[in-house]
């Protein structure tokens, strides 16, 4: 499975194309509040995080783990079977679990770009395409949307938008692989 987060890259995934005209990157249109550097909090998994206890041990071992972006927030993925990932961001300040919008069988190898400073989510996926390749193989549309977290939900900027369309087997173009 390739890598559940995708950082690193993420002013070359910040391009939106409801932000074309802008002369800001949305990295920095869209800042952080500063890192968080207390101790971290668990969730409440008898109370009001209930509906995430199933996967209780994943989600507190990322948030000991501390932040990882919106200065003091952190996506957790896991696997949930062929080309399927789920998502949650949980704050490490208060414990409090979050689920992402876009998770599941819909969002083929899903993959979250974030970064500290920024209160920005890229999220990258392929999705089977209409059309196919002269060979008559199947093609699949490298997809990517970029989300702002508002601090309990992660908001779209813009529509999902196509960055390439491969032949199936090529998938790992869409993940910035050759």
């Amino acid at each position: 499975m390739r890598n559940v987060f995708v950082f690193g890259f993420l002013a070359a995934l910040c391009a939106s194309t409801a932000y074309a005209n802008s002369d800001a990157p949305l990295s920095e249109r869209y800042p952080a509040t500063a890192k968080f550097t207390g101790p971290v909090h668990m969730p409440d998994f008898r109370g009001r995080d209930r509906k995430f206890a199933d996967l209780h041990t994943r989600i507190r071992e990322a948030i000991k783990a501390g932040p990882s972006f919106a200065g003091h927030y952190t996506i957790i993925g896991w696997g949930c079977g062929t080309e399927c990932v789920d998502y949650v961001v949980a704050d490490v300040a208060t414990g409090q679990v979050f689920r992402f919008p876009l998770s599941g069988e819909d969002y083929g190898e899903l993959q979250l770009g974030a970064n500290i400073n920024s209160r920005i989510i890229v999220a990258n996926w392929i999705a089977d395409s209409d059309q196919r390749a002269p060979d008559n193989s199947l093609l699949q549309n490298c997809l990517r949307q970029s989300f702002v977290w508002t601090g309990d939900k992660a908001v779209p900027l813009g529509k999902p938008a196509v960055i390439a369309t491969v032949k199936w087997h090529d998938s790992d173009i869409c993940f910035g692989g050759k």
